[in-house]
């Protein structure tokens, strides 16, 4: 699992722009908004990202 987390995480924070659509269709469980979380402290400062529903 940590695997897949560290892959996904270094695949989605090189983008210069990452839009998120319909995140919210689902619950997130704890799991995801961690990995979310440390998506948004890795893209810090270095690429835009936008959140839409």
């Amino acid at each position: 699992m940590k695997f897949l987390r560290m892959k996904f995480l270094r695949k989605y924070a090189k983008f210069s722009l990452l839009v998120i659509d319909e995140w919210l269709l689902d619950h997130p469980d704890d799991g995801i908004r961690a990995m979310l979380l440390e998506l948004l402290e890795r893209r810090y400062d270095t690429g835009s990202t936008v959140f839409c529903t």
